[in-house]
């Protein structure tokens, strides 16, 4: 059901997740660049793996990745909800799922009642607090011939309905890097550091 109500607008979700969009580029595309130095590394035992397998791989590095940076980012909050689903909450008003995206920006997913109620910006059952908050997917698109990724989004849906786009992707122009070192086996002992970089010639994304 549509349910406008309450939800963050365009200009209101622009604002919001403005100080963030560096940060979570940066983690989208190192735990992208994570599945790319895996299957360097282990041609052989990486053989045949999936896009379920790459796309829960980069899920899983991507939450360590955030886990890591945010003793930087006061706003943001990793939460675990019920059924395992992780979700980051940004100043209690935007609820974020990590997802590899299509083409046209609709994630997917196993049909279960969880994933159901999020597409229809239902309340996740168990995160107390954040009962009003508005939904949304921080995603990737990938090229269907190399993999590669050529789209970075956050987006809302509400059923069938895309309510906004902000777009992670301007962030490469900028030249800001941050840079997140994290251990898959224990995220909460790496180490973080941020840095300023000279603006490049040409961005890593489009």
């Amino acid at each position: 059901m549509l349910r406008t109500h309450g939800l963050l607008t365009q200009a209101e979700a622009d604002h919001l997740l403005a100080p963030y969009k560096a940060v979570l580029l940066t983690i989208l595309h190192g735990a992208l660049d994570d599945w790319h130095d895996t299957l360097t590394r282990q041609p052989t035992t990486t053989g045949g793996l999936t896009a379920r397998t790459r796309a829960s791989f980069v899920h899983d590095r991507a939450v360590a990745r955030l886990a890591a940076a945010l003793g930087d980012h006061p706003g943001l909050r990793l939460k675990k909800a019920r059924g395992g689903l992780f979700v980051v909450i940004v100043h209690d008003r935007l609820v974020l799922k990590i997802k590899k995206l299509d083409k046209r920006l609709r994630s997917r997913n196993i049909a279960t009642q969880q994933t159901l109620a999020f597409a229809t910006q239902e309340p996740i059952t168990g995160m107390d607090g954040v009962n009003s908050a508005t939904n949304a997917t921080a995603g990737y698109v990938l090229d269907a011939l190399t993999a590669d990724p050529v789209n970075f989004v956050i987006v809302c849906w509400d059923g069938g309905v895309r309510l906004w786009t902000v777009s992670l992707a301007d962030e490469a122009a900028t030249g800001r890097v941050v840079e997140i070192e994290a251990t898959p086996a224990d995220a909460a002992q790496a180490r973080t550091r941020t840095k300023i970089a000279k603006q490049q010639g040409e961005s890593e994304t489009s």
